[in-house]
């Protein structure tokens, strides 16, 4: 099936950024433009839109500006809208996650971000290609000069915690991701 490239809503606030498919089945970037634009990747988007936030965006929204940050970019190693994750696709789909690759390298680059907050906790180990995604959208960026960072102290597998019931005042930490990526078995080839 051919998604075409991923829409931009024509939204009357421009400081919004909104990228799905001409379905809405799959959401590739959501967040507002800031002069200093934090990106926050988690497994896979939910409902969230502009002007309508689910309670991880609102929470990645929060910590963002408690940080220094006057925007917010949440991105997702799969793009794929589920409430719940038991509802992600048990067999990936091959030509949303190029789209979603070009779109978050896209807006890396558009935006100037320099620090990514990982926050998508054990739900990586909820499908077998979740690393593998994780693995190419770190190879597109790892050619860039990032900050790579984190919340609170790791999960019990050694994960970065999501951001859900995370406290608006929590700070952003920075982790080793070269050391997280061998911990999870992440290889660049």
């Amino acid at each position: 099936m051919d998604y075409g490239p991923s829409t931009i809503d024509q939204l009357s606030d421009p400081k919004w950024i909104y990228h799905t498919d001409v379905n809405n089945k799959y959401r590739f970037a959501l967040g507002q433009k800031g002069q200093k634009t934090l990106a926050c990747f988690g497994i896979n988007p939910s409902t969230a839109a502009p002007g309508k936030l689910d309670g991880t965006t609102q929470s990645v929204q929060r910590i963002a500006a408690h940080n220094g940050y006057d925007g917010w970019l949440m991105l997702n190693i799969y793009p794929q809208r589920a409430t719940k994750p038991e509802n992600i696709h048990r067999r990936k789909n091959n030509a949303a996650i190029q789209q979603n690759r070009q779109v978050i390298q896209d807006l890396v680059d558009q935006l100037n971000i320099t620090a990514i907050w990982l926050a998508w906790g054990d739900l990586i180990d909820s499908r077998t290609y979740f690393q593998a995604c994780w693995q190419d959208v770190y190879k597109d960026l790892s050619g860039k000069k990032l900050t790579w960072l984190s919340v609170g102290q790791p999960t019990k597998k050694g994960h970065p915690r999501h951001p859900l019931y995370k406290r608006k005042d929590s700070l952003l930490n920075d982790i080793d991701i070269e050391h997280y990526n061998e911990h999870i078995g992440v290889r660049m080839c």
